[in-house]
């Protein structure tokens, strides 16, 4: 149980819980009375006085309050992806329930001074991006720093990083279609230098030849030009996979295809159709990402898969601040959060 599950119950803030836990007299009776009953309801006061209690303690770790979201070499246009911004949000929450605020960064010129970088300023920092630049990393790496979401790493790297399982992605969304019985597979992916999706590539197509499956890669030959995916920008891209598609034969062709996201997925849906192939029909999908502004476009809604968002931004913050509290601990470790799909 967090502050944030009491908060959300109780129709309030964290960090009112937070006074309310702690006595603090700038909280109305009503409030009080509503957040003690919630506790009361959710059976666990003591935990939630040593939630309080904890993150007390660790105010002390934090003089200045405030936690960076650097993006390294990235757009602030970045946050306006759904993925992101639900992540951000997650961000906001997990830190608030330690009394943490969080600023946000943009490094566009990794050789430029950037005064705000350091630890009178900063507490701790959460990176978006690899800095490939020496200075750059040298002055991240003597901060409290954890990277996210990044599918490759210096594995000398001196800070921590947290990000989505790309291997479990490829061999969930392969099981997934095993299971409603396609022997015929693809993997359908118009973002060739995106990393991550490489890697869940890979083990999907490892995964198919180890259950003796077909499986066909459907692959742009050509580099994705952008940071993130729009469909201004890449729906050529799309289209080729689709005609690639459409001409194998019809007793050859793939019945279950992994689409890397649901944004992507809906350029697919638009092209099979103009080919006059039937989703749900002729061949079923299973997306990633399980965003609804995407998916409710969409029929029949395919699977998907969630990544586990408000997990990673968690583990992301609960790394931080281990490594505040014990800067002498092993650095340079990766975690892990694997997806869950979810059924149509």
């Amino acid at each position: 149980m967090t502050l944030h599950e009491i908060a959300k119950e109780a129709g309030v803030s964290t960090t009112t819980v937070h006074r309310v836990l702690r006595g603090k007299r700038d909280v109305s009776p009503k409030t009080i009375e509503l957040v003690r009953s919630v506790m009361k309801d959710i059976g666990y006061p003591k935990e939630a006085k040593e939630l309080a209690n904890s993150s007390d303690s660790i105010s002390s770790y934090f003089k200045t309050g405030c936690v960076g979201l650097l993006l390294v070499e990235k757009p602030v246009e970045l946050l306006k992806v759904p993925l992101f911004v639900k992540l951000l949000t997650e961000i906001e929450q997990a830190l608030a329930d330690y009394n943490l605020l969080v600023t946000v960064m943009q490094i566009a010129d990794p050789e430029k001074d950037y005064p705000m970088l350091s630890e009178e300023r900063l507490d701790g920092l959460l990176i978006f991006g690899e800095p490939q630049s020496k200075l750059l990393r040298s002055k991240l790496e003597s901060m409290h720093a954890v990277g996210l979401l990044s599918s490759e790493h210096y594995e000398d790297s001196k800070f921590d990083w947290v990000s989505s399982d790309f291997k479990s992605r490829g061999r969930l969304a392969f099981r997934y279609l095993a299971d409603q019985g396609h022997r015929r597979v693809a993997f359908f992916n118009p973002m060739p230098n995106h990393m991550g999706f490489e890697e869940t590539g890979y083990h999907f197509q490892i995964a198919a030849k180890k259950a003796c499956a077909e499986v066909t890669m459907l692959v742009s030959d050509k580099p994705f030009e952008g940071i993130y995916w729009t469909a201004q920008n890449g729906h050529d891209l799309i289209e080729e996979l689709v005609d690639k598609f459409a001409k194998m034969p019809s007793e050859d062709r793939p019945t279950g295809i992994h689409v890397v996201n649901d944004e992507i997925c809906i350029g697919v849906y638009e092209e099979m159709k103009k080919r006059g192939i039937r989703v749900g029909r002729d061949v079923e999908i299973i997306s990633c990402g399980n965003h609804e502004e995407f998916l409710c476009r969409l029929d029949p809604r395919p699977a998907t898969m969630d990544l586990n968002v408000g997990e990673i931004a968690r583990r992301a913050v609960e790394k931080l601040i281990y490594r505040v509290r014990t800067p002498e601990a092993l650095a340079g470790i990766t975690v892990l959060v694997p997806p869950r799909v979810v059924r149509a």
